[in-house]
């Protein structure tokens, strides 16, 4: 976290919290976390499993915007077919 506040150059004299930082809180329970992975081998898994998700939407955004302009050319045809 200090190099961060280095990097990103905060003001001096502020206090942060650990808690407040994003990375850092997963840093640490990341680090928490692999300490104890082998004594609760199926959380374990699921811990991995959870890491593995993706946390973007964008291939959902995607897929929704490929259904929209199905439906719109769909319309479209219908339109010039009832007309």
């Amino acid at each position: 976290m200090q190099k961060r506040i280095k990097c990103m150059k905060f003001p001096e004299g502020v206090e942060y919290d650990w808690k407040d930082d994003a990375g850092e809180y997963a840093t640490r329970i990341w680090k928490w976390w692999k300490g104890r992975k082998d004594k609760f081998r199926a959380n374990g898994l699921a811990v991995r499993l959870a890491v593995l998700v993706q946390l973007s939407s964008c291939s959902v955004e995607r897929v929704f915007s490929q259904l929209e302009l199905i439906r719109r050319r769909f319309v479209l045809v219908l339109v010039i077919i009832s007309v």
